[in-house]
């Protein structure tokens, strides 16, 4: 009896040991999860035409998202963001992502409408990761000093106030990425940008649920 006396307080500190490791674990791999880049991940109602379709194109294993065309033209008429099914996952769902280029060229349209001559940055903004695929776009903000509705009174924070009207204007919410005299280096927020699609397909016709496409990535 007295042996196995002393062995219960080891096994009860054994057991309490690996409860916290699996605790630490998890914590940090709740820690890690990081939206992938304006990827959102769509159910739709059962039963509708396009949970049907996703059907269609998960039949034996097939993994085809061009079948969903007619899905996303008819989605589109309902968003204002340019998208593309990226991928089928499981549980008859599917991973949109936002069309980048077509996004940018809609920005920057709307920026010449607006009285500027945006340009594309021929090279990424120093510290840019190299993964980050949105190209930064140049503005000169007293380009448009003279355009209606431009920004007459750039004041004391002549970044800010631009981007707020670009923003407001446009419907793309914009990230600061360095100034030179009144020419502004900027790029989409991704983040922003990535939420604010999301709560739309949440909103489109026929979407059960969206959500922010996170992925687990484990400390090193």
């Amino acid at each position: 009896m007295r042996h196995l006396t002393s062995v219960r307080p080891s096994l009860r500190m054994t057991s309490a040991v690996v409860v916290s490791g699996i605790a630490l674990t998890l914590a940090a791999l709740s820690a890690a999860a990081q939206p992938v880049s304006d990827e959102v991940i769509v159910q739709f109602i059962s039963g509708s035409e396009p949970d049907t379709a996703i059907g269609r194109a998960s039949v034996g294993g097939g993994a085809d998202p061009s079948v969903l065309d007619a899905v996303v033209v008819r989605l589109r008429a309902t968003l204002q963001f340019p998208f593309y099914v990226s991928r089928l996952a499981s549980g008859r769902q599917v991973i949109v992502a936002l069309d980048r280029p077509a996004l940018v060229n809609l920005l920057m349209r709307c920026l010449e409408r607006r009285g500027y001559t945006p340009r594309q940055d021929s090279l990424d903004p120093a510290g840019s990761p190299p993964a980050a695929a949105w190209p930064s776009i140049l503005v000169d903000v007293t380009a448009s000093a003279g355009a209606s509705n431009g920004p007459a009174d750039t004041g004391k924070d002549p970044n800010r106030t631009g981007l707020t009207d670009m923003e407001s204007e446009c419907g793309v919410p914009l990230r600061l990425l360095a100034q030179a005299g009144q020419t502004l280096s900027l790029q989409p927020d991704e983040d922003r940008l990535t939420a604010k699609f999301t709560e739309a397909l949440r909103s489109a016709p026929d979407v059960q649920f969206a959500q922010p496409n996170y992925r687990k990535r484990v400390p090193r």
